[in-house]
């Protein structure tokens, strides 16, 4: 995970920041980039190597976080029919489900 400075983005960096998602034997495949309003890429990218590249806006990635930080399984997945388009999901959940106290 890298959360990244620069002041006002004077270098065009593309991202603010970046979470790799790893799989449960500790490989890389996919990362979730999120960008400064200006460089949002057209769609999202799925690499031969099954590599998925899934892109949001700087102001989504304390929602993203929250998901990968409470929910469990987390699923990546790419949809071609869909424009391209990548998703990060939790499995369905029963109506009602909540944390136990």
């Amino acid at each position: 995970m890298a959360y990244y400075a620069g002041g006002q983005n004077a270098a065009g960096y593309r991202y603010r920041a970046k979470i790799g998602l790893r799989n449960d034997s500790d490989g890389l495949i996919a990362a979730a980039y999120f960008h400064h309003n200006t460089t949002m890429p057209i769609a999202d990218t799925h690499k031969g190597s099954g590599y998925i590249s899934c892109h949001y806006l700087a102001e989504d990635y304390s929602q993203v976080l929250d998901l990968l930080r409470y929910e469990k399984p987390v699923y990546v997945e790419f949809e071609v029919r869909l424009g391209n388009m990548a998703n990060i999901r939790t499995s369905a959940e029963p109506v009602g489900e909540g944390e136990q106290n």
